[in-house]
């Protein structure tokens, strides 16, 4: 049935507040897995192994979108808990959320939702401006003429294999030297750094604007802010990303090293000289990646001992790898995603539930449908539906309860669900009524078979009530009920 478009921005409401709370609760354990290990074998570039921890937490905590194989990913554990929530999940579930639970000062779901994009959007306007800040220094910039530099930038270029034209330039418009451009890179200097520093520092700096210039820095760095922007809420991916800058440096001091043909102690003794320079005559605000003291400590010995740098970030990728894997495998099997229930067993339990129609006389006009394989991005009907609609004849069709049992949760969620009734019945069996207009029990409350619990008629109109059985997190086709 169509479902009206106020219902499913709730619905994908629902989801996206619930891929938050795992997408937190992923975080913390992720980042204690990854950062004791770090702690432990201090590798001197723990670069890739922040990189390790995104893309699991992005693998493991994003919804997929509706038919993307997913058989590929069993052997890592991931599968399963990827299926579990919050697509896969029941809807009574996704509506009684942690997060709901959590902020009872928000009565509506969407609120939380809007203000997410608005910040979110904000921030991306804001690196959008920066963006254009930084080409408009570029453009208003003089272009350098000397020789000299000229042809030091030709060489490198040469020696790191960039086919693309360096644009070098300088200007007094700002304080730190910096890279921007994906196809034309151009390279800034501060007019004074030019001036003022000796010729061999000033070539270091430009050999390392050089090496993120041969690494794609600019566009690698984009999109760790626009990451940065859509989860500004979760510190933990700041931390690693934060991470993630320090290595990016290191990295290129590496390169630098290696292609510029300059000495580790020479480019040692050049950072010293420019941090000195920085911490003399920088303008307030102004940020210089990697140039605080300690930055500069870790750098140099990074410098010094390349290979231990190399032995160390491999072992701890690995065991990190290893380690997060255990985690997903963990939360995986202490909440398996839902399934059908066989339907020999589910007859054999509603025989000895004796069940009664919930709405004689109702038409089904929405049946069971988990899609296959599961997943999806917003809880469509199509894709995932974990019960079946019943339409009654007339408006305002009264609700029984199909057996005795005891009201386990009543709900009046903000969206267009109407009021909800959980009821427990023997072998621990739950019916879960949706889209009731009238409530006539409380939770608690013993009711009995046949027993009125409510209207169906919720607002707005959509002429149906749905309902569920499920069997702790297994799912009973209420279809069944009718054959009975």
């Amino acid at each position: 049935m169509t479902e009206p478009s106020s219902f499913v921005f709730y619905s994908s409401s629902l989801v996206l507040l619930d891929w938050a709370q795992r997408f937190l609760l992923l975080s913390i354990v992720g980042f204690a897995v990854v950062y004791t290990l770090v702690k432990w074998l201090k590798p001197y570039n723990a670069g890739p192994v922040w990189a390790v921890f995104l893309g699991w937490l992005f693998l493991t905590s994003s919804p997929l979108v509706p038919g993307v194989p997913q058989s590929w990913m069993a052997w890592t554990g991931l599968s399963a808990f990827i299926l579990d929530d919050p697509c896969v999940m029941l809807p009574v579930d996704r509506v009684d959320s942690l997060i709901t639970q959590s902020l009872p000062f928000v009565t509506n779901t969407e609120l939380l939702v809007i203000l997410w994009g608005l910040i979110s959007s904000a921030l991306l306007l804001r690196i959008i401006y920066k963006r254009m800040s930084f080409v408009g220094i570029i453009n208003k910039a003089n272009p350098v003429v000397d020789p000299y530099w000229l042809n030091t930038v030709e060489t490198l270029r040469s020696d790191y294999g960039i086919s693309r034209r360096v644009y070098l330039c300088h200007s007094h418009s700002y304080a730190a030297p910096f890279t921007v451009g994906y196809l034309r890179p151009a390279i800034f200097l501060p007019s004074s750094i030019v001036t003022d520093l000796d010729r061999e520092t000033v070539k270091v700096i430009i050999a390392h604007e050089m090496a993120h210039i041969a690494r794609g820095d600019d566009f690698s760095v984009t999109v760790q802010h626009v990451f940065n922007a859509l989860f500004f809420f979760n510190p933990v991916v700041r931390i690693a990303q934060r991470n993630l800058n320090d290595a990016r440096e290191l990295d290129c001091d590496c390169l630098a090293v290696a292609r510029g043909k300059i000495s580790p102690r020479d480019y040692g003794l050049a950072m010293v000289r420019v941090l000195e320079y920085f911490k003399g005559s920088l303008t307030p605000n102004v940020p210089v990646a990697g140039f605080l003291s300690k930055d500069i400590k870790c750098r140099i010995h990074g410098l010094m001992d390349s290979r231990a740098q190399q032995r160390g970030w491999l072992l701890t990728a690995v065991l990190s790898v290893a380690g997060l894997l255990m985690v997903s495998s963990v939360l995986a099997a202490s909440k398996p995603a839902p399934q059908i229930l066989p339907p020999q067993h589910a007859k054999a339990l509603l025989t000895q539930l004796d069940p009664v129609h919930p709405m004689p006389g109702a038409q089904v006009t929405g049946h069971l449908h988990l899609g296959s394989p599961l997943g999806c991005l917003i809880p469509e009907r199509d894709h995932y539906h974990t019960g079946m609609d019943l339409t009654p004849q007339t408006p305002g069709a009264p609700v029984y309860a199909i057996a005795p049992g005891v009201v386990s949760k009543v709900l009046v969620p903000a969206g267009e669900y109407g009021k909800l009734v959980k009821i427990e019945h023997k072998h621990s069996i739950h019916a879960t009524y949706v889209r009731l207009d009238n409530v006539e029990v409380k939770v608690g409350q013993p009711v009995g078979r046949g027993q009125k619990i409510g209207d169906s008629g919720a607002t707005p109109v959509t002429g149906h009530v749905h309902f569920e059985l499920t069997l702790g997190q297994d799912i009973i086709n209420p279809e069944l009920i009718l054959a009975h």
